[in-house]
């Protein structure tokens, strides 16, 4: 009579699903005690998903949700405390003309909207993430509760040392 090694499956032989999609798209169920998935048509069967590809998942959409999360603050409504733009607004007056060269948020758009003013006047506008405004002391978008978008204004000379040369000459 012929003896069969049985090879009992354990949290480390685990096959590894290979995108994040199929991991996104995993069933939860649990068969025998393993950790088993079933991706909808791509594999055409059940496949085991790892521990640590449930925690990426996890720690994904924590992630995912803590950002979008944070944007709204208790006590604070989107679109009145601050903006919540989908796009750069049109009729924005704000213009290069007298600038220099760099980066100026628009408190017109109540700093949602940031310009990027290049040496030969060009412009070029651009929108920051919802919950997120152009801080003009750092030049990047931050949580619209951490900019003061009124005193952007008087800040516009922080772009001074842009366009420098290694003399410090402007370009």
């Amino acid at each position: 009579m012929k003896t069969v090694k049985i090879i009992r499956p354990t949290r480390r032989n685990f096959r590894i699903e290979k995108t994040l999609r199929g991991l996104l798209e995993w069933s939860g169920r649990v068969v025998g005690g393993r950790i088993l998935g079933l991706v909808g048509g791509r594999m055409g069967g059940w496949e085991m998903i790892s521990r640590y590809q449930v925690l990426a998942a996890i720690a994904l959409l924590t992630t995912i949700l803590f950002y979008r999360t944070m944007a709204q603050v208790d006590g604070y409504t989107p679109g009145v405390d601050y903006p919540i733009y989908n796009s750069v607004p049109f009729g924005l007056t704000f213009t290069c003309g007298g600038k220099l060269p760099g980066y100026y948020a628009d408190p017109e758009a109540r700093c949602q909207v940031w310009h990027w003013c290049l040496p030969n006047g060009r412009q070029f506008s651009f929108l920051c993430p919802n919950g997120t405004v152009f801080s003009q002391t750092a030049r990047v978008c931050d949580w619209w509760f951490k900019v003061d978008c009124n005193d952007s204004p008087r800040l516009y000379g922080i772009n001074d040392d842009l366009y420098r040369d290694i003399n410090g000459n402007r370009i």
